[in-house]
């Protein structure tokens, strides 16, 4: 739905309103204050509003909701990137009742204010004219019928000249996968994708690029690990960081041979991950074009292996969306936002799952899951019911840096399928 939300208004009210990468483009000040009563308009008290954009530059465009009695932050969680840093940041829609009685005297004045009483508020008269306050009382009868319907999401973005709409974006190709997996298959498809000596099943440069590579004897193997990586992921980043498909799935091969032999690992990045900031980062909807691959993938490798799952951020929503019938015997994530449901049971997995979350960590975990937005309960909670991992001190881009604990003990899980002895 495309909505020019100064000047049109949508249907009823809403429980859940986001506004991604748009409010650079309203203007300053006046602009912004008109913006935000907009938005409170649209909004049923008690609604959540989520806002991400660029930062610091976000400081300068919520100050206006910091100083309104009509909003209260819930939480800010800037992401430091060296491209492009942005910030999530959480509102509430309160009632005036609930503020102080300065905050007020206040809104007598604020442009919010005025909005609902239908006084046409500066840069708008004109534009709504005499019919403005029929619309608001139209919102206010249906306020009741949104509570009826509490999960109605209202979804604003900008569609740039420089971008794709987040919900439109172009889904690559599947990477084609090998008949077998037999050891003259394998090395076939190694030679057709052969790069710098290396053991890809397959590669492409399309959109942001895929890869799927094997380290170890897959033909041979008793064991396989299959590492899926998380957002911003790309053939670019492939070997930049302990968390990237590549350097994870050394790692992870590295550890596992001291275990013994009879171990191959696979970094998989055969789907296209929601880059840092795009507004599918906040959807499940990447995770179940991804999911629908690593299934088929998944139902490919050979029976008589053992399959450990090790998924990262938000390659984890990934994978449980895809572990539901699967053969995994453990699905170990590390750094979730959430799986996209409430308990392990609704995995409907018979997988033991495994969730590790390191002091260092700052994933965004919301709590929040609202049809597709959001991902529901935090997985080291208790009341999610994983297997919870000591994460220590790792940082969101640590937990297989090599000689770390966290590593060692990912490792011997996804291998033996238990924790290591103390």
């Amino acid at each position: 739905m495309a909505l020019d939300f100064l000047n049109e208004d949508p249907d009823g009210t809403f429980d859940l309103v986001i506004c991604a990468e748009t409010l650079y483009y309203v203007g300053r000040d006046e602009r912004l204050r008109l913006a935000y009563g907009r938005l409170r308009s649209f909004m049923v008290p008690g609604a959540v509003l989520v806002l991400v954009h660029e930062w610091p530059e976000a400081r300068r465009l919520y100050r206006h909701l910091d100083d309104t009695p009509f909003f209260r932050r819930v939480s800010e969680h800037p992401y430091e990137h060296p491209v492009r840093s942005y910030a999530v940041t959480v509102y509430e829609r309160v009632e005036p009742a609930s503020r102080d009685r300065a905050a007020l005297l206040r809104a007598r004045t604020d442009p919010m204010t005025r909005l609902d009483t239908g006084a046409p508020a500066p840069g708008l008269e004109g534009r709504h004219g005499p019919a403005f306050p029929a619309m608001t009382q139209g919102r206010r009868r249906d306020h009741s019928r949104s509570r009826m319907r509490p999960f109605r999401t209202l979804l604003l973005a900008a569609v740039l000249a420089t971008g794709t709409a987040a919900a439109g974006r172009p889904v690559v190709d599947e990477l084609p996968l090998p008949s077998a997996f037999d050891a003259d298959a394998l090395q076939d498809r190694y030679e057709l994708h052969a790069w710098s000596g290396r053991q890809f099943l397959a590669w492409s440069r399309r959109g942001d690029g895929q890869a799927i590579e094997v380290v170890g004897d897959l033909a041979n193997a008793r064991t396989v690990i299959v590492y899926v990586p998380g957002s911003g992921q790309s053939l670019a980043s492939f070997d930049d960081s302990a968390e990237s498909p590549g350097r994870a799935a050394r790692a992870l091969y590295d550890e596992a041979a001291g275990l013994g032999p009879g171990t191959a690992v696979i970094g998989w990045l055969g789907y296209d991950p929601p880059d840092l900031v795009n507004l599918e980062i906040a959807t499940i909807w990447p995770a179940d074009r991804g999911a629908r691959r690593l299934r088929s993938f998944l139902s490919m490798l050979p029976r008589h292996v053992r399959i450990s799952l090790v998924c990262h951020s938000y390659g984890s929503v990934v994978c449980a969306r895809a572990v539901a019938g699967s053969p995994v015997h453990d699905l170990i994530v590390t750094g979730s936002p959430g799986l996209g449901v409430r308990r392990v049971s609704d995995l409907h997995t018979s997988a033991r799952i495994w969730a590790a979350l390191g002091g260092g960590d700052d994933v965004f975990r919301s709590g929040l899951l609202i049809g597709p937005f959001g991902f529901g309960t935090d997985p080291v909670s208790a009341e999610f019911g994983a297997r919870v991992l000591d994460g220590g001190d790792a940082r969101h881009h640590t937990y297989l840096r090599p000689g770390t604990r966290t590593l060692t003990e990912i490792t011997h899980i996804a291998v033996r399928g238990r924790e290591r002895a103390a």
